[in-house]
């Protein structure tokens, strides 16, 4: 192969898209890396456009801990990136050869892709795929943070590209797999899974496929460092779980950042309990709130016992993500004790009615209002169907109380229910989602319910409510094609179609 101002000396790597050369550049003569794409994508416009782009990015960046770029083409006879030949191995090749890092080397790995991405975003340039594979380790130690093809600007739109892992689902942050623009803090999550496997020897999560792996990023934990490897120094492990908090607000800054890899005593929760102001103002509020019906209660007329709020206790699993509920508070009857927990959680409202009088006094009545309509259990037992067509006559006691319906995201709160007390809870269940994986000859704009997604080929599957979906796929040149399908939740559904046809 003959590439402008390169001597070709060994091929490295040669994948569906693109071939990876060790070479040298002849007018700078230095080594060089030389990333080409193969023939016969040269007549996609849109690849060629996304090399430039790369090129273009990864050119503005001249930062020791990030591979430089030294020459590019992109033409209708060649395209190619010449990059830095770096001396190394990639991480993800060391990790699998020589196991974990230790602790000084983590350290030091963080320290250089800390600096490396802060020095990006300061450049306004979102990486978007940071995983051990895209990190080559030189003899020294030093790691390069490389591989920016899937890079944009912060004042870009996202693109994908043609045939590849786009975002692997390891290392996806929560709020990506849900749909949202990647930004700083999906890098920082990123990094904070990568610095986990490097310091472990494995990512947090793993599955048989990408719907198992996403229900984990999304839903589950990942194990607490400290008790995997005692050895490891805890403060880099506060950092990397914090890191790899489910919501981008409670990831560390670079100051917090900062200051854990300094060793500063910042703690884990200092570092992940970071909410936005107007959550800060709220924790201000409402304890004044507290205080004002303290003061009304001690001064109103004393109620009587039968009058007070039975309580919903706090659901034992505090880091499920819950189904978004009507009202955020519980509604007392006066004198009742307040719950101003933060947590999003049913509306139980106090219902007085001259029905009470019949309730057996070993006994409390609960109504159940839930939209959409959901299976309810209580303590795993199947009891009735909402809309319920009479309030639920329980013994009082404590009880598990679970709401189901097939297309949304099960609901599970724990309740008590008080003698003699007749009470209304009001839930309204989140739409739960699968994935979808399109295939169009020869590409198509893909539609779903009316509302553009992406370009096929796919970088990876869609994420999209469950229930039935109308797809519809466009190509300029060859009209559109519509399809219904059913989405079952946690899913991924594949389809091929032809558009030649």
């Amino acid at each position: 192969m003959n590439i402008k101002n390169h001597e070709i000396i060994r091929e490295i790597h040669r994948g569906a898209i693109t071939t990876v050369y060790e070479a040298r550049h002849l007018n700078l003569d230095r080594p060089v890396l030389l990333k080409v794409l193969n023939k016969q994508w040269l007549g996609e416009k849109d690849l060629m456009e996304r090399f430039r782009r790369e090129a273009r990015i990864s050119a503005r960046l001249r930062h020791p801990n990030i591979v430089h770029i030294y020459d590019f083409e992109v033409s209708g006879q060649q395209v190619y990136i010449s990059m830095e030949y770096v001396d190394g191995i990639p991480l993800s090749r060391y990790i699998r050869e020589q196991g974990p890092l230790t602790p000084k080397q983590l350290r030091k790995l963080a320290t250089d892709l800390i600096a490396a991405l802060q020095y990006a975003h300061a450049h306004d340039v979102i990486h978007r795929d940071i995983k051990p594979a895209n990190i080559l380790l030189e003899k020294d130690g030093t790691a390069r943070l490389t591989d920016f093809g899937l890079a944009l600007f912060k004042d870009t739109q996202t693109l994908t590209r043609h045939g590849e892992n786009v975002g692997t689902p390891a290392y996806m942050a929560p709020e990506l797999i849900k749909g949202a623009a990647a930004d700083v803090q999906s890098d920082l999550y990123s990094l904070g899974v990568t610095l986990f496997e490097a310091c472990h020897g494995a990512p947090p999560f793993s599955g048989d496929n990408v719907a198992a792996v996403f229900q984990k990023v999304l839903y589950e934990e990942a194990p607490a460092l400290e008790s995997l490897h005692p050895e490891s120094d805890p403060s880099l492990c506060r950092l990397i779980h914090a890191l790899m908090s489910k919501e981008p607000a409670r990831r560390p800054d670079m100051a917090e950042i900062t200051s854990l890899l300094n060793g500063h005593n910042t703690t884990a929760s200092t570092v992940s309990s970071r909410k936005p102001k107007l959550q800060r103002l709220l924790m201000v509020i409402i304890p004044l709130m507290i205080l004002a019906a303290g003061l009304i209660y001690f001064l109103a007329p004393s109620q009587t016992a039968e009058e007070e709020k039975p309580t919903i206790l706090k659901s034992p699993d505090t880091n499920r993500v819950m189904p978004k509920v009507v009202n955020d508070s519980l509604t007392s009857s006066p004198g009742a004790p307040r719950n101003t927990e933060p947590q999003k959680r049913p509306t139980l409202t106090r219902k007085v009615s001259e029905s009470e009088k019949n309730i057996p006094l070993e006994k409390g009545a609960l109504t159940v209002i839930c939209t959409p309509w959901a299976a309810l259990f209580l303590n795993g037992d199947s009891i009735d169907t909402t809309p319920l067509k009479s309030p639920l006559r329980l013994m009082a006691g404590n009880y598990e109380l679970t709401l189901r319906n097939p297309n949304y995201e099960p609901y599970s709160t724990t309740i008590r229910i008080a003698p003699g007390r007749h009470d209304t809870m009001r839930v309204r269940l989140r739409k739960a989602f699968g994935y979808l994986s399109i295939q169009a000859v020869p590409w198509a704009k893909i539609y779903i319910d009316g509302v553009y997604r992406d370009d096929t080929p796919l970088a990876r599957p869609l994420t999209v409510h469950s229930g039935r979906i109308i797809l519809r796929l466009e190509n300029p040149g060859l009209g559109s094609l519509t399809d219904t399908l059913h989405i079952s939740p946690g899913s991924v559904v594949s389809r091929r179609y032809n558009l030649k046809k």
